[in-house]
């Protein structure tokens, strides 16, 4: 067999495990998505996965996530307004840590409110 086959040949076989482990993570992908619990915003009504809704230690939450989405309240509460965003905490049951929210502020702006909710869940995450 001459050498160039061989290489067709090689090279049929690579393009061949590259679709199988194309196919493989679809398949994956789609496992993963179908057993994500969906919820519905209460504000913008999008069926959104569970992620997107605030995890609170408040049992006045089914299911201990916000009825309101992230992208939802990041457009409801002014991130600049301080007493706005005390009160949100409150409602959530969730620590107001002024000095993280105003490290946070000077980096993420508009999208603090994600940033302070990914802290907190990393340090409940770091303190198990």
């Amino acid at each position: 067999m001459p050498l160039i086959e061989v290489d067709e040949m090689d090279s049929h076989h690579r393009a061949k495990n590259v679709r199988e482990r194309c196919v493989l993570r679809e398949e994956v992908r789609r496992k993963l998505t179908s057993d994500q619990k969906n919820r519905r915003c209460i504000r913008c009504k999008e069926d959104k996965p569970e992620f997107n809704f605030v995890h609170t230690p408040s049992n006045f939450f089914p299911g201990h996530r916000s009825y309101i989405c992230t992208s939802c309240l990041e457009r409801m509460v002014a991130q600049d307004n301080l007493g706005e965003v005390d009160r949100l905490m409150r409602y959530l049951d969730l620590p107001f840590d002024l000095d993280k929210w105003t490290s946070l502020y000077a980096i993420h702006k508009d999208h603090t409110l994600t940033a302070y909710f990914n802290t907190l869940l990393d340090e409940h995450y770091s303190a198990l």
